[in-house]
């Protein structure tokens, strides 16, 4: 439904790399959770990177020849 109304999806929770290869799949974007990395305070992330005032980034996933959407 998210690809017909032009937007894109994002789905939280991602904690194995089967899991990321099944939403790439069926046509999911961008991802969130374990698979990328533990939770950790942003000031630590953010002093280890370098940064002070943005967020650490959502993972985009490179797509999939085939996957609905691209």
């Amino acid at each position: 439904m998210a690809h017909a109304l032009g937007k894109s999806t994002v789905v939280e929770f991602v904690e194995t790399p089967a899991v990321r290869r099944h939403l790439e799949m069926i046509g999911v974007e961008c991802g969130q959770g374990y698979h990328f990395g533990k939770a950790e305070l942003f000031s630590l992330v953010a002093a280890t990177c370098g940064q002070t005032a943005e967020p650490w980034p959502t993972v985009r996933f490179a797509p999939v020849s085939g996957a609905p959407g691209f």
